[in-house]
């Protein structure tokens, strides 16, 4: 009996705690989570545990509370509507969330909640996971905050959580992952970043993120960059380091930060400055730290301040506003990175720049240079303006290691010295702007022709050093004046068809046979010569070989410039004609003085030439200065010439009075004789000839003259004469010997003469 009454004790204590648990409340009506009417008795209350929760389809309950429910078995179902008008929440610590219905709270807690089966409409201001393995399956809408303090949130298949606008995600210990849901960030919003270090992950889309806050434990703790990053708004550091991680970071608004927070980044990593003015606090990042590239663009002349060590190991683009180095800043750039300027600029104040072996490169408008052309190693720099009427200033004095560029645009020297050490580029459009005080060094390594184009506006320099170390000319393509030095250290100077200037106060040192100044075109070398003076050395010269010609004014000669180039050829006609130094026995060169056209002149004059220069059997034993005037080469009494410095040989001729081509022959040289003829009244042919040569004459009323037919060889020597009244002649030649010669026409009635060349092959 006893064990009887046992069993049916304990089986009514069993039906007593299972009736215990399967109590439900389930709201009858709607109304007020804290009116019995809405449950149809006694209402729910502010805890709730142990107990199921039904809101039927047809039921709207306003919380008007703050509820907390706990339950291990049972489950808090909302197919009806819970939502308040005020700042309630819901706090689910354990149990099932279910139902198909609509919740509109303050706030959303999940704690220890292991799964939700609701599939309806959740729109809060507050969702809060703070340790549940949560994962989610309805349609969720956030208003004001995404709390992840601690465990998971899983959206599944069928949810949809969307951040709505200027909500904010706050990450803590948690996390938030997607398994066949969606995560909707199309709206604009903020991220929050608290507690330990952690790694950043879907929260953030670049294309709507704004503000960004870094708030961890301590300036410890890190946040580490998982992708690249767009902060359309401002990024806030309080406490914490921000690792960039080999991700390009881009803010669109401000930076503030909180002494103590800093930034850490790698060789691979990368900063995008686009704010619309000045940062308010300036970049502090951890020690050791690069960056890949870094970009400040920022608008209204807009200031970015580095306060901390930094090296940039790719590019620095300066594309508007201001990077100043700051106090506390130390900026390096780094073996072959490059620093691009459009329209921004580099400052220090009260930081440091160093560089080593990198490049500058100008490719926006006009611009100043800045604290970029200060670095120890300069390896390349270019000038590429948008506009070619633009000009970049220099601010001070530039050594370049590597390739100095002008491609558009001007550089203006402005009282600077510029030393390219390396390789020259200048395209005709990309001026250098020179003045009294500017200085070009060229230590050039490259064995092409360079060619230096001055602007229009200023063709001065103080003093050009050409140091051409492996050979070829540096080129003069417009006008220079030199007002203190032209220094050939190695290499020539070649002028193409503008003059070169030396000032009367300023000297061309260095030249010799190897190093002169080339005359290729109709530029002279321009050079004052003083009254009564000695002799003022032009050191210029062919493209094959040096041959100066040196000037001195006697007293009553006066002071001026005289302009002098030289030529290979000695021409018939002074500057045209028949070539002579092909075949007769001259040095190979025609020297052309002018001078200022008020000056008088009454000058000696020593003209030279290396051996090379010698041709067809020249004799400098017996030779002479020749000066073209009255249409002819005249001829002077004969010497020979003297041996000069430099490996010349020279001759002077003095009282010239005259000027203009100048040339050298010596007494076997026919420079008397010119070819003068009318082409439509003599005919030739053939010519070259090997056994005859005809020679027609039609001019009209002359058929019954008669003709003296002279023919010379190269030496000015007759070979043969005849005359007769013949329109029509022939000569024998096949016993000349092979070279040129002169036919000498001369009519005999009115003494006209007419000269024709021919060649005997």
């Amino acid at each position: 009996m006893k064990a009887l009454i046992q069993k049916a004790a304990a089986a009514i204590f069993l039906m007593a705690v299972f009736c215990t648990n399967a109590k439900a409340f389930t709201a009858v009506a709607s109304g007020n989570w804290s009116s019995a009417a809405t449950w149809g008795g006694t209402a729910p209350g502010a805890a709730v545990s142990g107990q199921d929760i039904v809101i039927p389809s047809s039921i709207h309950v306003v919380l008007d509370m703050d509820v907390t429910y706990s339950a291990t078995i049972n489950s808090f179902t909302v197919n009806g509507t819970l939502d308040n008008t005020s700042t309630n929440s819901l706090t689910l610590i354990q149990g099932e969330l279910a139902g198909s219905g609509t919740i509109g709270v303050a706030r959303l807690a999940f704690q220890t909640l292991a799964t939700t089966s609701f599939s309806g409409i959740m729109t809060v201001k507050n969702l809060v996971n703070s340790g549940a393995t949560l994962i989610l399956a309805s349609v969720a809408n956030v208003a004001d905050t995404l709390n992840l303090d601690a465990g998971s949130l899983l959206l599944n298949t069928g949810a949809n959580l969307s951040l709505l606008a200027n909500s904010t995600i706050r990450i803590n210990g948690g996390t938030i992952t997607i398994g066949g849901g969606i995560f909707n960030t199309s709206n604009n919003y903020n991220v929050l970043y608290a507690g330990s270090s952690k790694t950043t992950g879907i929260e953030l889309n670049s294309a709507t993120v704004q503000q960004c806050y870094v708030q961890l434990t301590d300036n410890a703790q890190t946040l580490t960059l998982n992708t690249n990053l767009m902060i359309n708004g401002d990024l806030m550091m309080t406490t914490g380091i921000f690792n960039i991680s080999g991700k390009m970071l881009t803010l669109h608004g401000d930076v503030k930060t909180t002494a103590g927070s800093v930034f850490t980044s790698n060789a691979t990593s990368s900063m995008v400055f686009t704010g619309p003015a000045s940062l308010s606090s300036g970049l502090v990042f951890s020690a050791g730290s690069s960056l890949l590239n870094l970009t400040v663009t920022q608008m209204n002349n807009g200031v970015v301040k580095l306060t901390s060590p930094l090296s940039i190991s790719g590019r620095l683009n300066l594309m508007s506003g201001t990077f100043d180095v700051a106090t506390g800043g130390m900026l390096t750039q780094s073996t072959g990175s490059l620093i691009h300027v459009e329209s921004g600029l580099l400052t220090a104040t009260g930081g440091t720049f160093a560089g080593a072996s990198y490049d500058v490169e100008y490719m926006g408008g006009a611009a100043v240079t800045g604290v970029e052309l200060t670095g120890a190693g300069i390896r390349n720099l270019t000038i590429a303006l948008v506009n070619g009427t633009q000009a970049v200033k220099l601010a001070k004095s530039v050594t370049v290691a590597g390739t100095l560029a002008l491609v558009t645009g001007k550089l203006d020297l402005n009282g600077d010295t510029v030393t390219a050490n390396g390789t020259f580029h200048q395209m005709a459009s990309a001026t250098l702007i020179g003045s009294t005080s500017s200085s070009l060094v060229m230590n050039l390594t490259t064995v092409t022709n360079d060619t230096l184009y001055f602007d229009g506006s200023n063709q001065n320099l103080k003093w050009l050093k050409v140091n051409k170390t492996n050979g070829g000319n540096l080129v003069l393509g417009t006008a220079l004046v030199i007002n203190n030095e032209l220094d050939l250290i190695k290499g020539k100077i070649a002028l193409v068809n503008n003059d070169l200037q030396i000032l009367s106060a300023a000297v061309i040192s260095g030249y010799d046979s190897a190093k002169y100044v080339v005359t290729t075109g109709m530029g002279r070398l321009q050079m004052g010569v003083n009254s009564g003076s000695s002799f003022t050395t032009f050191p210029i010269g062919t493209l094959s070989s040096y041959s100066p010609a040196s000037i001195q004014q006697t007293a009553t000669g006066t002071t001026g410039y005289f302009m002098i180039r030289v030529t290979p050829g000695v021409w018939t006609d002074g500057v045209s004609g028949f070539n002579s130094a092909t075949i007769a026995s001259v040095v190979d060169r025609t020297w052309m003085i002018d001078a200022e056209s008020t000056m008088t002149i009454n000058m000696n004059m020593k003209l030279a030439w290396v051996a090379a220069a010698e041709v067809n059997g020249f004799d400098r034993t017996h030779a002479y200065i020749s000066h073209y005037k009255n249409a002819m080469w005249d001829t002077t009494a004969v010497t020979a010439a003297s041996s000069g410095v430099n490996n010349v040989y020279e001759l002077t001729r003095n009282a010239i009075t005259s000027l203009s081509p100048f040339a050298v022959a010596d007494k076997l040289a026919p420079l008397g004789v010119k070819e003068n003829f009318d082409n439509a009244s003599v005919n030739m042919y053939p010519n070259p000839s090997s056994d005859f040569v005809n020679i027609q004459i039609s001019t009209p009323g002359t058929e019954t003259s008669t003709y003296l037919y002279e023919v010379f060889d190269a030496t000015g020597r007759a070979v043969l004469s005849t005359s007769n009244n013949n329109q029509l002649n022939s000569f024998q030649v096949a016993g000349f010997v092979s070279g040129c010669y002169f036919i000498k026409i001369t009519n005999l009635s009115t003494h006209a003469v007419m000269t024709k060349r021919f060649m005997k092959s």
